[in-house]
């Protein structure tokens, strides 16, 4: 089972990306008419209203973007403050209600700060992180409770997340959280290490020993890899790859009337701002793309 924690810098997630710049780079060119993209802002707060989770974060932070580019200031202020309404309000309800839903949150909101970074709307890291601030310690608590578990399967399971939730907090670059999870982590391992020896079966014994071994080694090997991929070398690392691929995304968009997807089949692109832009959705036109966001249990495409 794949941890919903894993670091984001690998081939599908940077043509996720690609998709998003080209889209939000073509909502700019295709709404020259301020006039369209305040429309597009009134739909994305409609969406706002009928909504419950981080979706229409993610289109106002396009919105916010191609304001940017336009030169639209009330348009960019307007995406702004929605889009802090709706992370402040997400993270109050999760801190009061639901705390297994705030683990995929958690990630959600690595990767916004990692969007915003690389399109240079740094106006919502302090929003993103005090949302962060607020779930991350309610999340750590969480798995650490199961990582004393009885049982061993699922306690290699939440150790396992104890050290991807650290990776996490890592590429976000917030220091007391990495502190906070990395605490949680080896006290939890530490115990199970423990525990793991006074295993009276031999087998049982060393199979123990040798998976808390494993889990420490992944551990080691995707914080050091979050460290050296902080949300703002990875924002950097993707304007660079946009730059280079903006000739051939907009060659594409030209010839199909929407940005080359080619490259991000059976990823999970976290945008849908092309939707409420008069832009055809993307979901739309790739129907397997929408099905495998879906599938993943992160459903900002609209389709």
């Amino acid at each position: 089972m794949t941890s919903p924690f894993a670091p984001a810098l690998h081939v599908g997630w940077i043509a996720a990306f690609l998709v998003f710049a080209a889209t939000t780079n073509a909502i700019a060119q295709n709404t020259p008419d301020p006039q369209a993209l305040r429309g597009a802002l009134d739909a994305a707060l409609e969406q706002v209203k009928a909504g419950t989770g981080l979706d229409a974060s993610y289109e106002l932070l396009g919105i916010a973007s191609s304001a940017k580019m336009q030169r639209l200031p009330d348009v960019e202020k307007r995406a702004l403050n929605a889009f802090e309404g709706v992370v402040t309000a997400v993270a109050a309800t999760l801190q009061q209600s639901d705390v297994q839903a705030a683990h995929d949150i958690v990630d959600q909101l690595v990767d916004l700060k990692i969007f915003a970074a690389a399109n240079d709307v740094n106006e919502i890291q302090p929003v993103v992180d005090k949302a962060l601030l607020q779930l991350v310690p309610l999340v750590t608590e969480d798995i650490a409770s199961a990582a004393g578990s009885n049982a061993w399967e699922q306690r290699f399971e939440s150790l396992g997340n104890l050290g991807d939730l650290e990776a996490a907090v890592e590429q976000a670059d917030i220091p007391s959280l990495v502190t906070l999870v990395h605490n949680a982590y080896e006290a939890s391992i530490s115990k199970a290490t423990d525990d793991a020896a006074r295993e009276p079966e031999s087998g049982l014994r060393a199979a123990n020993a040798d998976m808390i071994s494993a889990i420490r080694q992944t551990h080691d090997e995707r914080v050091a890899d979050a460290r050296a991929s902080r949300f703002a070398t990875v924002a950097e690392h993707l304007r660079a790859d946009t730059n280079s691929e903006n000739d051939d995304a907009s060659a594409a968009s030209d010839e199909t009337g929407g940005p080359d997807t080619s490259t991000a089949e059976s990823t999970c692109v976290e945008i849908a701002v092309a939707a409420a832009n008069g832009v055809q959705s993307i979901g739309a036109r790739f129907p397997q793309l929408a099905s495998d966001c879906r599938s993943s249990g992160r459903v900002p495409l609209r389709g």
